[in-house]
């Protein structure tokens, strides 16, 4: 296959520029920044079209990195010929690859055609995709083509779908494989042992943390047991201050019993002296009635037997100072007795009432005689109330009631006596009754006092065991427990925060060990099927390696030919053997060892690329052999190295087309 004319009518900087092809080698010799790249980018865009990509980076994005800079209709046309016949390839690209336009037109008809009709038109052509046709008839100043992947390359030389399969399955492998370890440090297996460790390190401090709860929890049982006993020790202490207090108190008690039983006798003996009045107070009352009824009535009778003025000066004078000496001496006597009760406290109480008793008899008498004094006479045409019937039997009334009152009381050592005593003995007997009154009120309040003070001490009486030690002992000894129970209190608060956090990373242990065992098994099953994983990888290469063994040898043959075509003339290539592994990879043999081909300078390195790309053309392409596209890739090489390599682009040149592209001309070979 050569190429015959291209055509572009927008492609990256490229706008309506042609270009005519030749046999041999077509030498495109620009600046840099013309476009050479791109033209070399458009040759293969219309044999196998741009793919789609939703990638950033213009590098991978090739539709958006040769969208036209300047608008317009983006793509072109390129005609070839190819067993004869030439055919014209039309292509226009659009934002989306669904949407771009392909066709193929027969030259000889200038009518499409569907004489290729598999798409891309590449494979159709050369059996190999766009991947493989960069990496076997494209070579580039950008790339180290001694490490590429010639996966696509090996399965086109096998031309064997199991290879193809062999590829796949190798593939889908090694994807698993980097899920179980990508790199030392990510992976499935990687994250698993991270797990583990941390679920380790976890169930190491949980274990910690159990036996560190063992032993708070025993000092905790022991802090208990130690706060059981200071508690009972000190309710010990505390019932023996009961018993001391109760004891005390049944003796003040008993002390203020005593004293409450000596005032109930008191009270009782100071009854028994007093005098008992049987009359009521109405009876008295009616007594005196009728005993100042008489009086009243005697002292009309006197008024009424003074006839004459002198004798009444007479008689009254007499009668006034006897009346008046009898309420003095009544008065004075009573003094008498108040001051002898207020001396004598064996004697105070009848003494004092009787005492009070005179003083208000004479202060009575006293204001008597004053009104009598004062009195106004009566007229001599008065009649006297006793000569009246009605008179005459109140009167009558009235001694009777006096006569039934001495009798039933009468007055001691007077057997006459006269209205003022039966008066004094009726003011006598009502203080009498009263201080009665009061000494038996006396009695019962002593009485229920007694009872009341009995009933709110009930202990009185009750069997208290006597206690060993005084208060103050008792007091220092509680006051000593109280602060050891206090302490430890303190102590149990931490204590108890302490077993209560270790409890709960405790409980956790059982629930961390069966993770462990969990991911201890997820991880041996990891590690497993990574073993597996790469064993089968491992057996799969070297299956393909037995495939690969039949055309490596052409391909070694081949790139050894090119190699020997150089080394006559490139002294680093004639002291070393160069041999290729079944992945293309360049191992240099040199003083007996084995060594990668990165030992070797960038300069032979691209040599070597040279040769291995001449090698792989000429073993993959039997038919139609696609033209050799060479983007400035000798840009390393010095003056010596360039010239062996466009001597071997000459000697190919006689054999396949070529486009060459490069911004000097001391590269550039020479052009046919």
């Amino acid at each position: 296959m050569k190429l015959l004319e291209a055509y572009i009518e927008n492609f990256g900087k490229l706008s309506q520029f042609s270009f005519h092809f030749s046999d041999g080698i077509n030498v495109i010799c620009e600046d840099n920044g013309w476009g050479k790249t791109t033209f070399a980018a458009f040759i293969k865009a219309m044999l196998y079209g741009l793919p789609a990509s939703r990638s950033k980076d213009l590098f991978e994005n090739e539709r958006a990195r040769y969208m036209p800079w300047q608008g317009g209709v983006f793509g072109g046309w390129l005609s070839f010929e190819v067993k004869g016949k030439a055919y014209r390839i039309e292509r226009r690209f659009e934002a989306k690859s669904a949407q771009d336009t392909f066709t193929l037109i027969d030259l000889s008809t200038n009518t499409p055609t569907d004489a290729y009709p598999d798409a891309p038109l590449g494979v159709a052509l050369f059996g190999i995709d766009a991947a493989g046709f960069e990496r076997s008839t494209y070579i580039s100043e950008r790339s180290d083509y001694v490490k590429a992947d010639y996966s696509d390359v090996q399965a086109k030389l096998v031309n064997l779908g199991d290879f193809e399969d062999c590829d796949k399955a190798i593939k889908k492998l090694e994807e698993r494989r980097r899920f179980y370890r990508p790199s030392s440090t990510r992976g499935e297996l990687v994250e698993l042992r991270k797990q583990l460790s941390a679920l380790e390190e976890e169930l190491h401090h949980a274990e910690i943390a159990a036996r560190e709860y063992a032993i708070a929890a025993e000092k905790q049982r022991v802090l208990r047991q130690e706060q059981r006993e200071l508690m009972e020790q000190s309710q010990a202490t505390h019932n023996e201050l009961d018993r001391l207090h109760r004891g005390q108190l049944e003796q003040t008690c008993r002390e203020q019993l005593s004293l409450l039983g000596e005032a109930v006798e008191r009270a009782k003996k100071d009854l028994a002296d007093a005098v008992p009045v049987a009359l009521s107070a109405e009876e008295i009352g009616q007594v005196e009635t009728s005993v100042q009824y008489l009086i009243a009535k005697n002292q009309e009778k006197t008024k009424a037997e003074e006839a004459e003025p002198i004798a009444h000066v007479a008689a009254p004078e007499k009668s006034e100072n006897a009346n008046t000496l009898l309420p003095i001496g009544i008065t004075l006597i009573g003094f008498a007795l108040l001051l002898m009760g207020i001396l004598f406290a064996g004697l105070r109480l009848p003494m004092l009432i009787l005492g009070g008793v005179l003083v208000v008899i004479g202060a009575w008498l006293w204001s008597k005689n004053a009104m009598a004094k004062n009195a106004t006479p009566m007229p001599a045409d008065h009649t006297p109330l006793s000569a009246t019937p009605e008179v005459d039997e109140a009167e009558e009334n009235a001694k009777e009631v006096l006569s039934l009152f001495l009798l039933a009381y009468p007055i001691p050592d007077t057997p006459s006596p006269s209205l003022d005593a039966v008066m004094l003995h009726l003011h006598w007997l009502k203080d009498q009754k009263a201080t009665y009154q009061l000494l038996q009120t006396r009695v019962e309040d002593a009485e229920q006092a007694q009872k009341d003070y009995a009933a709110a001490h009930p202990i009185i009486g009750g069997d208290i065991p006597a206690t060993q030690d005084d208060e103050e002992t008792l007091q220092a000894r509680y006051a000593l427990l109280s602060e050891k129970q206090h302490e430890l209190v303190n102590v149990l608060r931490v204590v108890d925060s302490d077993v209560a956090t270790l409890a709960t990373k405790a409980q956790t242990l059982p629930e961390l060990e069966q993770s462990v065992a969990d991911t201890k098994e997820k991880l041996a099953i990891a590690e497993e099927n990574y073993a597996v994983i790469v064993a089968t990888i491992s057996y799969l290469e070297q299956a393909k390696a037995e495939l690969t063994a039949g055309y490596l040898c052409g391909v070694q043959d081949k790139f050894s030919e090119y190699v020997s075509l150089m080394d006559c003339l490139d002294k680093e290539l004639a002291s070393k053997t160069f041999t290729l592994t079944p992945s293309f990879e360049v191992n240099v043999q040199s003083m007996g060892q084995s060594h990668d081909s990165i030992t070797v300078s960038r300069g032979t390195r691209d040599l070597l690329a040279l040769c291995l790309r001449l090698a792989l053309s000429d073993a993959i392409f039997e038919g139609e052999v696609p033209p050799l596209i060479l983007d400035d890739p000798f840009v390393s090489f010095d003056i010596h190295r360039m010239k062996t390599a466009l001597s071997c682009l000459d000697a190919m040149a006689q054999k396949r087309q070529m486009i060459y592209f490069t911004c000097h001309q001391s590269r550039a070979p020479k052009q046919n």
